[in-house]
């Protein structure tokens, strides 16, 4: 292996170096920042045409002074052998100086000379020797691209500040840094500041997805759907109590297929005697069917899942018996804004192997930022129904927007205390999904 350090100006030019002098195959072990520029020390393998060329010359190299020359003649060879200290030589026979000349050649043919010995590189297949050093290459690019981006950033800070104060205030909203320039790309920037920021809003909400909200209006049946703890339950709690309140309790059916969490079924028989709504128990996928045919005269049936981490062998268990009922259930996924950025994707993953009809954001009360929730809707462009922002039932749950949802977005990016409720019960919300003027007025109230 050869090692050498490379020092330039910049990390990208110092990379051009490595790159121009080894090619692609060479391997970065380290850099560093130097008082004057950067230094890389680089890697790489001996070719394999090096290695043979290396032994060619080492062939070629003057044999020992002791070592007879090849070019001798049998005779000679026994005359050679057959020299003493006193100076005189004994006769010896011609064939016997053959026979021990033959058998020193096959002799150096069985034992290969020590100098050619591992001249070839060794292989180790250690799987944690591996394992160490994918961790530490993996490592050296993490710091490589960390330098590009700050290189990036600086370069548009320099060349466009009021750009480069926009991208700040976009991944601010925990936005990926590919979202935040797609984002600023699409249209011609204003020259005022506020202005800017504002066509930039608009243009995130643009590239969410608009969703028909009918649950509240002609009913259906809905499974509400997600992993543990997002507030499924009270999600349903929630939609049921707007339901009653618009069409009367004789209209609503709930059914839990939770039997794994303690106190599962409780909570939601809790929610349907105060209702005045039956709530049936579905342990398997015949029960489901069966007790969906005994709903049959009901509006809106909602279903309670059980709450399972997305790495669950079970959930797909549960999954299959919903969409194995035989009935025409649509699911909304719950998603917590309070989870990270990527639990978050790693849920939408996992439940997107079925088909879904939106999502419910829930805990939008305690978030800190809600990029990691609009990363994932971009991303698998799935409708928002409704947000939740607070355990009241049936006032803590609104209709969902992308308008709406960029404007919370904004304003948890904006407040620096939790004084003021982050939605408000009597604002308006728009249904179209391209951004037009009432939604430029919403935005900028």
């Amino acid at each position: 292996m050869k090692i050498k350090r490379f020092t330039a100006d910049t990390m990208r030019e110092a990379i051009r170096n490595v790159r121009e002098t080894w090619g692609p195959d060479a391997v970065i072990l380290s850099n560093k920042k130097l008082g004057n520029g950067v230094e890389i020390t680089a890697a790489i393998d001996f070719e394999e045409e090096e290695v043979e060329q290396l032994a060619a010359e080492m062939e070629r190299s003057p044999a020992p002074s002791h070592t007879p020359p090849t070019t001798q003649t049998p005779t000679q060879a026994a005359s050679d052998t057959t020299r003493h200290t006193t100076g005189h030589t004994t006769p010896v026979r011609p064939e016997a100086a053959t026979q021990r000349q033959a058998a020193t050649h096959s002799s150096s043919l069985a034992s290969p000379r020590p100098h050619l010995l591992n001249t070839r590189p060794e292989t180790s297949y250690n799987p944690d020797s591996l394992s160490d050093l994918r961790r530490e290459i993996s490592d050296l690019r993490g710091l490589i691209e960390g330098e590009l981006t700050q290189m990036a950033w600086r370069e548009i800070g320099q060349k466009n500040p009021r750009k480069a104060a926009l991208m700040r205030k976009l991944s601010g909203l925990g936005l990926k840094r590919e979202l935040c320039s797609k984002v600023l790309t699409q249209h011609p920037m204003p020259d005022d500041d506020e202005a800017a920021w504002k066509q930039a809003l608009i243009e995130l909400a643009s590239m969410l997805t608009e969703g028909d909200h009918q649950l509240l209006e002609t009913g259906g049946t809905y499974a509400i759907i997600g992993s543990t703890g997002v507030g499924k339950t009270t999600t349903i709690a929630k939609l049921a109590a707007q339901y009653a309140l618009r069409h009367g309790s004789d209209k609503i059916g709930l059914i839990t297929t939770d039997c794994f969490r303690i106190g599962g079924v409780d909570q939601l028989s809790t929610f349907g005697k105060l209702l005045d709504i039956p709530v049936f128990l579905a342990t398997d996928r015949l029960e489901l069917s069966d007790i969906l045919d005994q709903l049959s005269d009901k509006q809106l049936i909602l279903i309670d899942t059980a709450g399972m981490s997305q790495r669950d062998m079970e959930l797909s268990k549960q999954l299959a018996t919903l969409t194995g009922a035989g009935h025409n259930i649509q699911f909304y996924l719950t998603l917590s804004a309070t989870a990270q950025q990527a639990i978050t994707s790693e849920i939408m993953r996992v439940f997107s192997d079925i088909q879904l009809a939106g999502t419910v954001v829930t805990k939008v009360d305690e978030a800190a930022s809600l990029g990691g929730v609009l990363n994932a809707l971009i991303h698998y462009q799935l409708p928002t129904f409704f947000i939740s922002n607070g355990q009241k039932v049936p006032e803590d749950l609104h209709l969902g927007s992308a308008i709406e949802l960029v404007k919370i977005a904004r304003d948890l990016l904006q407040r620096s205390s939790s004084q003021q409720p982050i939605i408000d019960p009597e604002g308006t919300r728009p249904t179209t999904h391209s951004p037009n003027n009432s939604e430029e007025k919403q935005l900028h109230g």
